[in-house]
Protein backbone atom coordinates (compact mmCIF):
# COMPACT_ATOMS: atom_id res chain seq x y z
CA UNK A 1 0.00 0.00 0.00
CA UNK A 2 1.34 3.66 -0.71
CA UNK A 3 0.21 6.51 0.51
CA UNK A 4 0.69 9.97 -0.25
CA UNK A 5 0.91 12.47 3.09
CA UNK A 6 2.53 15.54 3.97
CA UNK A 7 2.96 16.99 7.91
CA UNK A 8 3.28 19.87 9.15
CA UNK A 9 3.11 19.79 12.99
CA UNK A 10 2.73 23.28 14.35
CA UNK A 11 0.67 26.70 13.63
CA UNK A 12 2.87 29.98 13.87
CA UNK A 13 3.17 31.55 17.28
CA UNK A 14 -0.10 33.67 17.94
CA UNK A 15 -1.85 32.51 15.17
CA UNK A 16 -3.85 29.00 15.63
CA UNK A 17 -4.67 27.38 12.49
CA UNK A 18 -2.22 28.64 10.48
CA UNK A 19 1.17 26.41 9.65
CA UNK A 20 4.48 27.08 10.47
CA UNK A 21 6.09 26.90 6.98
CA UNK A 22 9.79 26.41 9.07
CA UNK A 23 8.19 23.11 9.88
CA UNK A 24 6.36 22.13 6.83
CA UNK A 25 7.38 18.51 5.47
CA UNK A 26 7.43 17.42 1.63
CA UNK A 27 4.49 14.63 0.07
CA UNK A 28 5.89 10.97 1.10
CA UNK A 29 4.75 7.98 -0.78
CA UNK A 30 5.66 5.45 1.82
CA UNK A 31 5.96 1.29 1.08
CA UNK A 32 6.77 -1.43 3.42
CA UNK A 33 5.93 -5.14 3.15
CA UNK A 34 6.68 -7.90 5.40
CA UNK A 35 5.80 -11.87 4.82
CA UNK A 36 5.47 -14.10 7.65
CA UNK A 37 5.73 -17.99 7.83
CA UNK A 38 4.78 -19.60 10.57
CA UNK A 39 5.35 -23.86 11.44
CA UNK A 40 4.32 -25.76 14.55
CA UNK A 41 7.20 -27.33 15.75
CA UNK A 42 7.70 -29.17 18.99
CA UNK A 43 5.07 -27.59 21.77
CA UNK A 44 5.44 -23.96 19.94
CA UNK A 45 5.73 -22.35 16.56
CA UNK A 46 8.54 -21.49 14.29
CA UNK A 47 8.50 -17.81 12.36
CA UNK A 48 10.19 -16.42 9.79
CA UNK A 49 9.35 -13.21 8.41
CA UNK A 50 10.75 -11.24 5.56
CA UNK A 51 10.57 -7.36 5.39
CA UNK A 52 11.33 -4.42 3.60
CA UNK A 53 10.97 -0.46 5.20
CA UNK A 54 10.93 2.29 2.65
CA UNK A 55 11.27 0.06 -1.02
CA UNK A 56 11.13 2.85 -2.72
CA UNK A 57 13.87 4.35 -0.96
CA UNK A 58 12.55 8.14 -0.79
CA UNK A 59 15.02 10.41 1.15
CA UNK A 60 13.85 13.84 2.80
CA UNK A 61 12.67 14.94 6.06
CA UNK A 62 10.37 12.71 8.26
CA UNK A 63 9.13 15.21 10.37
CA UNK A 64 9.82 18.32 12.11
CA UNK A 65 9.27 20.97 15.15
CA UNK A 66 9.28 24.30 15.07
CA UNK A 67 10.78 26.00 18.38
CA UNK A 68 8.51 29.04 18.36
CA UNK A 69 9.23 30.15 15.23
CA UNK A 70 13.06 30.52 16.54
CA UNK A 71 14.45 27.61 14.84
CA UNK A 72 13.46 23.67 13.51
CA UNK A 73 14.64 19.94 14.72
CA UNK A 74 14.02 17.94 11.80
CA UNK A 75 14.88 14.00 11.33
CA UNK A 76 15.67 12.19 7.83
CA UNK A 77 13.92 9.48 6.58
CA UNK A 78 15.27 5.44 7.22
CA UNK A 79 16.92 4.50 4.35
CA UNK A 80 15.84 1.73 2.34
CA UNK A 81 15.53 -1.60 4.71
CA UNK A 82 15.25 -5.16 4.58
CA UNK A 83 16.15 -8.44 6.03
CA UNK A 84 15.17 -11.92 7.32
CA UNK A 85 14.02 -12.07 11.41
CA UNK A 86 13.59 -15.95 12.88
CA UNK A 87 11.73 -16.72 15.90
CA UNK A 88 10.56 -19.31 18.31
CA UNK A 89 7.31 -18.78 19.88
CA UNK A 90 7.07 -20.79 23.12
Amino acid sequence: YVTPYATSVVALPGQPGVTDPIANVQRQHKLSASLTWVRPVGPGDLRITVYGRNLLNERGLEGALSASGLWAFGFGREPLTYGVMAGYKF
